[in-house]
């Protein structure tokens, strides 16, 4: 008997050995060889099609359930160069980041808090004030396309593993359009935005599947908005006008936005 139940369980620790292993792992570090923690990492496969992404954790380490060589990885860093390279092996090991020149020349770095924190529900929270400093961004939109992993196409945001992206302000979901809601972040000046919390998982209230950022507005009455109208005419008559209005006071954020279409032959 003793000789059967050997046989039975080598078997079994071999297979959990292997499934162990069979997964890439590495670790992100910057030119001091410190951990570079909170860097957002892209999985390819070897013809360049996306796979999933993750984040390294608060000492910079990182996992892919992944087993299929070559493969390729993209890290990005909001202070560092983007960094992409073609792996042979699922051990990556460390892997050093060089940090950004493109900071913007003959600038001072004030401020003492640290570019990126992360909350207990493992939110990834931005300063604005941080980005500003290191890069240029006259507006809301500009600043969220610097964060690691967002990707635009065709005036489209997207996050680096995630199903989708949704965007709120303030905490709040917005009742504006998507196309509403960018061409007000696109107007929105950098400078009314403290923070950028970037949630991969974020609580049921928001009712998405997939990424949120969160965009932190100062809280000051203030009053904003755009108005827009079009006119048309070949064949038929089109009149088309709308607003998007943002009040933002100390404890109270209220957004509207207003289409209208009319038709005349």
């Amino acid at each position: 008997m003793k000789k059967i139940r050997l046989y039975f369980i080598i078997p079994i620790i071999l297979g959990c050995t292997l499934s162990i292993k069979a997964q890439i792992t590495g670790r992100i570090i910057n030119e001091k060889l410190a951990p570079l923690p909170y860097a957002t990492i892209a999985l390819y496969s070897n013809d360049s099609t996306f796979v999933e992404g993750t984040v390294a954790d608060s000492e910079g380490y990182f996992t892919f359930n992944y087993n299929k060589l070559p493969y390729l990885l993209e890290i990005q860093h909001i202070s560092y160069v983007k960094r992409k390279n073609t792996y042979n092996t699922l051990i990556c090991g460390d892997i050093e980041m060089k940090e950004n020149s493109e900071f913007l020349q003959g600038v001072t770095i004030t401020t003492n808090h640290p570019i990126v924190t992360v909350d207990k529900s493992g939110g990834l929270i931005y300063s604005a004030n941080a980005i500003r400093e290191r890069y240029i961004a006259d507006t809301a939109y500009e600043l969220i396309k610097k964060l690691p992993g967002v990707i635009e196409q065709n005036n489209h945001l997207s996050l680096i593993g995630s199903n989708g992206l949704k965007i709120i302000i303030n905490g709040r979901l917005s009742s504006m359009t998507f196309d509403q809601l960018t061409s007000f972040l696109q107007s929105l000046p950098a400078d009314r935005v403290t923070h950028l919390k970037v949630m991969y998982n974020p609580p049921p209230k928001y009712q998405t599947r997939g990424a949120v950022i969160n965009v932190e507005l100062s809280r000051v009455i203030e009053f904003q908005g755009e108005v827009d109208s079009e006119y048309t005419n070949k064949h038929t008559i089109t009149f088309k006008s709308g607003n998007n209005i943002l009040l933002t006071l100390e404890k109270i954020g209220i957004d509207f936005s207003y289409e209208y279409a009319s038709l005349a032959k």
